[in-house]
């Protein structure tokens, strides 16, 4: 995942990126009252990881499973929005700054509301790699909904898991990046990367629009049994 440096203002943001794609009040909807920001990663000029000879594009993918991931979550009553909903270059400030306006309010809480970011991962030297990885902030403990995304990607992709992190369960692992570092409810929040696009038969896999539902669907398992929905 490649840092994106530049920035746009928040009042940019609300008008034109992001986007409440659904609002479902019904009480009898598993995830009613819950708010998920959606962050599709990268866009515009920032295409996001090598993909090798694979030649997808991260950026193209990202989005696409996150107007996916938007869909079931909707279709289950929850509050969705997106970081953007288009092929556009947005700031990690800009990004940070949004989830947080919806995000941490002063009934706040892990149960309300939760981020997304959506990623895909790329390694030329080691192509075979196909572990799955769920990053974390690194100044709280891990959250259940990032233990229970790491399975619920590793049983749809059999992906594995592959190196540890001490202290951390399998597929979890602590990072400094902006979109779990400083976002909140603290740790509430994951970033994903649930493939290798330098992989050739996850590069297949992703071509097939059936796998990405697939791994839409994952993640919405993992929050619902988070929150035991």
């Amino acid at each position: 995942m490649r840092s994106m440096v530049r920035s746009m203002g928040l009042a940019a943001l609300v008008a034109g990126v992001l986007t409440v794609t659904g609002v479902h009040g019904q009480t009898s909807a598993p995830l009613s009252g819950i708010m998920v920001v959606v962050d599709a990663g990268h866009g515009g000029d920032d295409e996001g990881v090598d993909p090798g000879s694979s030649r997808l594009n991260e950026k193209v993918l990202t989005l696409d499973l996150a107007q996916r991931l938007a869909r079931q979550l909707q279709a289950q009553g929850a509050r969705v929005f997106m970081t953007r909903r288009t092929d556009r270059f947005v700031s990690l400030g800009a990004r940070v700054r949004f989830t947080n306006v919806l995000l941490f309010r002063p009934d706040n809480a892990a149960d309300q509301g939760r981020s997304i970011s959506l990623h895909f991962n790329s390694n030329l030297l080691h192509p075979n790699l196909t572990r799955v990885e769920v990053l974390v902030d690194p100044m709280a403990p891990a959250d259940p909904f990032a233990v229970q995304l790491a399975q619920e990607l590793a049983q749809t992709t059999g992906g594995g898991f592959g190196y540890s992190d001490a202290g951390y369960p399998p597929g979890v692992h602590p990072a400094d990046v902006a979109p779990v570092r400083w976002t909140f409810p603290r740790a509430a929040n994951v970033l994903s990367e649930s493939a290798f696009l330098s992989n050739g038969s996850q590069a297949k896999q992703l071509r097939d629009t059936g796998w990405l539902e697939a791994l839409a669907a994952a993640h919405v398992r993992a929050l619902r049994r988070t929150l035991q929905r």
